[in-house]
């Protein structure tokens, strides 16, 4: 989903996009909440457009909290530093919660001292992965 604005003056084009965590091209069904979530974010901005400002793209994701419930996990408790997270089809152990930004991402602090912001559902407890394996 995507809000297109022109800047009359420079002609520039400029997008702002609603994207839904954890969906691909069936949006609708892999996370029906954060679809409708996008979905009345666009049509605010529609309803509003002096709340777009046509200088700037943006991109925010929608929908990473109905997910987490829906996944039927809990948030997760600052300075829980026994988790992993998975980032790019890969499962990392040593990284700690530092913040829960409210929307269904956590900030985790590494190993190597960077701070990143992650989506809960894709953070799951060292013991999970223990019962599993055996």
């Amino acid at each position: 989903m995507a809000r297109v604005t022109m800047n009359d003056s420079s002609n520039e084009t400029r997008v702002r996009v609603a994207k839904v965590g954890g969906a691909g091209h069936n949006m609708m069904v892999d996370n029906p909440v954060g679809f409708v979530e996008a979905l009345l974010a666009v049509a605010a901005d529609h309803a509003d457009p002096s709340s777009v400002d046509p200088f700037h793209s943006t991109t925010r994701t929608y929908g990473y909290a109905p997910l987490m419930r829906g996944a039927g996990l809990a948030n997760w408790a600052i300075g829980d530093a026994k988790i992993e997270a998975k980032l790019d089809n890969e499962w990392l152990a040593g990284c700690s919660v530092q913040a829960d930004n409210q929307d269904g991402t956590f900030q985790l602090s590494w190993p190597n001292g960077s701070v990143t912001s992650h989506p809960g559902y894709l953070i799951r407890r060292l013991q999970d992965t223990e019962k599993t394996q055996n």
